[in-house]
């Protein structure tokens, strides 16, 4: 067993006054306090005691003994941990040594620790005996600090096996490998990282891990996350050497959704250092897949990732499939991967606007000039990166991908896209070096972008320079990638690849593509039915696609748009879209059709929007627009009035006239002002006579009138008196009594004559006339008249005589 640390030694003594029990063979050991440390008398078992107890195999307090003959288990109650955070910590007064022969520390599945040190210790040291395991989960580790290696943890020997699950390092610093966890063990060592967050180290080397290795390493990290860690020299993110004298070590790392982010290295590999070390002897294997690479960052080569193999005898290894290289950056070499080991392949990864530094590329580079080696680029996607100057050449490359020509080397280079850098068109994508002899080299269906048609990316016959690859950078998502190089309809990179070709890479195969889709399976997805089932360029295979095809009919012309965009007929008049895709289409009509409506898979005359279940066929009808004729319309008369038109055009006055389309029927209706009347139309109305609506077919040049006149007024007559009269108007009208009331045209004379019956006379107008003699009225508004009649007098009674 390891030397106990400084607890462990003071309380041993306690232990022979008999205060802890021996133990009894218990291997479950329950913490019930938050506390660090503890006396051994206050009824309480810390985890530092638990520890302890574990180490030592004795009781200490409240805490059972450790096993010393199986693997000792330190259970946290769920009452540390209250809800709603259910969270518990503790604040540690030095590193928490392990030294147990195995030991688990169990959190509550729903409960998270926090491990928070003291900022002069690591927060965990393990010190293991050889061949014991360590496991820890649902933990968070801060402010840790090593001078050497490991700030939060320190793994110095013995251990066999770590197991660390839903553990956060954050906070933490090593002056030499490690900031998150350094390992500086001489014994073989396995890594198991599940879920694991480390964020916000530092280091020398390794910011978030560090190893500098004595003994094989297999390292599994596996649903995690490594962001903003730092390191002064290499390996931003994570960084695994052995040492120039060590021989016979065998690194084993593998990397499964995992993604690195905003790591920085002021030397080599932003996120990810892997060096194989100066022996021949020395063997590293590398397995990244489903993992991302963003915005990572090294001064000096590999902005995302460098594995060096430093010995010419190198049997490293690195394969990278469906990984991301995003907008990682370099100052001197490549700006995503670096590789120079003797094995390197790379399979439907996608690498996306990174930035090479002043001598390499963006992409990928393999540099080993040293030996043979074995290259196998097949269905990779490089869009949008940009490199530097080469100082020999002076030429700038965006050099998504480099090799030096090594004879007896052995290339596979197969179904990649290139697509330049948009802000740095005059860029060459590649540098491919001397092509090996035919026998060492399988190439081809390789497509590429290259403005300078200098073809360098093009190998044989199949790899072809075309003007549009039809790929969009677009955000995608998924828990993994955060942008992806996707096929847009139409393009020419779908099915392009032939199947017998990407069939035939049995020992790479495809099996699926970046995003997680079935990429084939005997027969590929048929991205264009227009075509036989086939593999896409590149690292995205374009889903299952559907046809939709318009048609232009009718007399007149016109086009039809789609959104999303792929069709613009009549130019391209049909276009594959992924099954069950929305497409809407917009009709315009050229100038002297008119768009008369949709037939097929639409129907109406407004937009169309098709659920492409399937292949669909929709027919756009366009017609001449007919000949339009001038419909003019005048007013007649001395009354007011107004004539509106329907369909609309005509409102007169102001608009008198307007223009409609053959064969339109226009109704014209007529509606007099106060104290006017309609008369009657005339013209191409005149039928209508003097009904106010008149309705026409517009098949030439009209021309309508619509008279108004004032409206009539009133003239009455009253009869008073005691005798008996006449009264008749000129013109007539009145005659009364009978008729004593009518209506005369505006602005006429009307002459009224009073007629006294026998008996009676004539005494006289009231009203509106006076006197006895005739009535003249002007109609200028209504009158009312009053004549008088009386009983006549014999004049020889007039005195009073009988």
């Amino acid at each position: 067993m390891k030397t106990l640390n400084a607890m462990a030694r003071q309380i041993w003594p306690v232990a022979l006054a008999g205060l802890i029990s021996l133990p009894v063979g218990a291997a479950t050991i329950n913490v019930n306090s938050l506390l660090d440390g503890g006396s051994t008398s206050d009824g309480l078992c810390t985890l530092r005691e638990a520890v302890l107890a574990a180490d030592l195999n004795l009781a200490i307090d409240t805490c059972a003994a450790g096993s010393n003959t199986a693997a000792d288990v330190i259970v946290l109650s769920p009452s540390l941990f209250p809800p709603p955070l259910q969270l518990g910590v503790i604040s540690l007064t030095d590193s928490l040594n392990i030294i147990d022969t195995s030991l688990t520390i169990q959190v509550p599945a729903s409960a998270s620790l926090s491990l928070i040190g003291n900022g002069t210790d690591p927060v965990l040291t393990l010190d293991q005996d050889l061949g014991a395991s360590f496991s820890l989960n649902n933990t968070l580790i801060r402010d840790g600090f090593n001078s050497g290696d490991g700030g939060g943890i320190a793994i110095l020997g013995g251990t066999r096996t770590v197991n660390l699950t839903r553990v956060t390092l954050t906070n933490n610093h090593s002056d030499g490998h490690g900031g998150g966890l350094g390992i500086s063990s001489s014994d073989r060592l396995t890594l198991n990282l599940d879920q694991v967050t480390i964020s916000s180290n530092d280091a020398d080397e390794g910011g978030g891990i560090g190893a500098l290795l004595g003994e094989d390493l297999t390292v599994n990290l596996i649903d995690s996350t490594l962001s903003s860690n730092t390191s002064s020299t290499n390996g931003g993110g994570l960084f695994l050497s052995t040492p120039v004298t060590v021989s016979n070590v065998q690194a084993v790392v593998n990397i499964e959704r995992t993604r690195f982010i905003d790591n920085m290295s002021a030397g080599n590999g932003g996120a990810l250092m892997l060096v194989r070390g100066n022996q021949g002897s020395n063997r590293s294997t590398t397995v990244i897949v489903d993992s991302s690479f963003v915005g990572n960052q090294a001064l000096g080569t590999g902005g995302a990732l460098v594995a060096f193999g430093l010995r010419s005898d190198s049997v490293s290894s690195i394969e990278l499939r469906r990984n991301s290289f995003v907008e990682n950056s370099s100052g001197t070499g490549a700006g995503a991967v670096s590789v120079s080991v003797l094995r390197t392949t790379a399979i439907n990864n996608t690498v996306i606007g990174n930035i090479g530094g002043s001598t390499g590329g963006a992409g990928f580079s393999f540099l080993n000039a040293e030996t043979p080696y074995e290259v196998s680029l097949i269905g990779n996607s490089f869009s949008n990166n940009i490199g530097g100057t080469n100082t020999a050449s002076s030429a700038a490359w965006d050099m998504s991908v480099i090799w030096p020509g090594l004879s007896g080397s052995t290339i596979r280079y197969v179904g990649n896209v290139f697509n330049s850098a948009v802000d740095n068109p005059g860029d060459s994508p590649c540098r491919l070096g001397t092509v090996p002899t035919a026998a060492a080299f399988l190439g081809g269906h390789n497509r590429v972008v290259d403005t300078n048609l200098a073809g360098n990316c093009v190998a044989v016959a199949s790899d072809l320079i075309l003007p549009d690859l039809g790929l969009a950078v677009l955000p995608v998502s998924d828990p993994i990638h955060t942008q992806a190089a996707l096929p847009q309809p139409g393009s020419p990179l779908i099915d392009s690849w032939p199947n017998v070709a990407c069939n035939a890479e049995t020992a790479l195969p495809l099996e699926v593509h970046m995003l997680g889709q079935r990429r084939i399976a005997g027969t590929p997805i048929n991205g264009d039915p227009r075509t036989a089932p086939a593999c896409d360029a590149g690292a995205i295979e374009a889903p299952a696609g559907a046809l939709l095809s318009v048609l232009l009919a009718g007399s007149g012309s016109g086009t039809v748009i789609s959104d999303p965009a792929g069709i613009d007929c009549g130019v391209v008049c049909e276009a594959v879209y992924p099954v069950d895709s929305l497409i809407s289409l917009s009709a315009g009509s050229a100038p002297g059709s008119v768009f008369s409506g949709w037939s097929g898979a639409c129907s109406g005359t407004g937009p169309c929007t098709v659920t492409l279940d399937q292949a669909r066929t929709v027919t756009a009808q366009f017609d001449l627009m007919p000949e339009s004729f001038t419909v003019a319309v005048s007013l007649t008369g001395a009354g007011g009035g107004q004539v509106s038109s329907m369909p609309g055009g005509i409102l007169c006055q102001p608009s008198c006239s307007a223009d409609f389309l053959e064969g339109t029927v226009v109704t014209l209706q007529a509606n007099p002002t106060a104290g006017s009347q309609f008369n009657i139309w005339g013209g191409d109305c005149a039928a209508a006579g003097s009904n106010p609506s008149c309705q026409v077919t517009v098949n030439s040049d009209l021309s309508i009138s619509a008279d108004f006149g004032l409206s009539p007024l009133a003239l009455g007559v009253a009869i008073t008196g005691s005798g008996s009269g006449q009264v008749l108007s000129d013109p007539a009208g009145i005659d009364c009594p009978g008729d004593c009331d009518h209506d005369f045209a505006a602005g006429i004379e009307v002459t009224l004559t009073a007629t006294a019956a026998p008996g009676s006379v004539f005494s006289g107008w009231n009203a509106d006339c006076s006197g006895t003699g005739t009535c003249v009225l002007t109609m200028d508004q209504m009158h009312s008249v009053g004549a008088a009649f009386d009983v006549a007098v014999d004049p020889l009674f007039a005195n009073g005589f009988e």
